[in-house]
């Protein structure tokens, strides 16, 4: 029964986990109590509740760690990448159609897009993390999650740094298919002497 119970309790707590994992993997990282922090770049936990799932913390942070933040980078720039497609980008149309410099206003278009990325972003990773940061018990374990703001913060940043590597990387991966139009093979292209014997032989009929 004590088993069925702590199991089911853990089963209960994963949504919060999920988003303990989404901080973590931004960079902010989450406390398990008062004064303490599990990030990529440290790991200073002191004693844990009896949870088997906490044994997942990570006991130090190692160099690997910030392999993480490449993560929500690139999830940035498949936004960023998907944004710019023939036919999709429709915020660099309307800039330049406002802006006589083109330059400019595909610089702008990129910028917005990017911050407008990364503010969505961060609000809601930051609303996630404000409905996983709680309490865990008594004491120091009043403060347990992720910090709502410092979150959206990470998040936002990181999404917004993919999205601007998105659009720069995206043109050398992208096409336009009306230019995929394949060359008349050259047996089929009618010769100049070819063409002026079916002339000739239309006047003599």
């Amino acid at each position: 029964l004590g088993d069925l119970s702590v199991t089911l309790l853990q089963f209960a707590l994963l949504p919060n986990l999920i988003v303990f994992a989404l901080a973590w993997g931004s960079g902010a990282g989450f406390s398990v109590g008062e004064g303490t922090l599990v990030s990529p770049a440290t790991t200073h936990a002191g004693a844990l509740p009896s949870l088997p799932v906490l044994g997942a913390v990570p006991a130090d942070a190692t160099a690997w760690a910030y392999v993480v933040l490449a993560l929500p980078i690139l999830a940035g720039a498949l936004a960023g990448w998907y944004f710019i497609r023939e036919g999709e980008n429709h915020l660099d149309e309307w800039f330049a159609l406002k802006l006589s410099w083109r330059w400019l206003a595909a610089v702008l278009s990129g910028l917005t897009l990017a911050i407008g990325l990364g503010i969505l972003v961060g609000l809601g990773a930051c609303l996630l993390a404000a409905m996983a940061h709680g309490s865990l018990g008594v004491g120091r374990f009043t403060d347990f999650g992720p910090n709502p703001w410092v979150t959206g913060i990470w998040a936002a940043v990181t999404v917004a740094i993919g999205a601007v590597i998105g659009q720069l990387v995206g043109p050398w991966i992208e096409h336009d298919p009306a230019t995929d139009v394949e060359p008349e093979p050259r047996s089929k292209r009618p010769t100049k002497e070819a063409s002026s014997t079916e002339r000739s032989s239309k006047g003599a009929r």
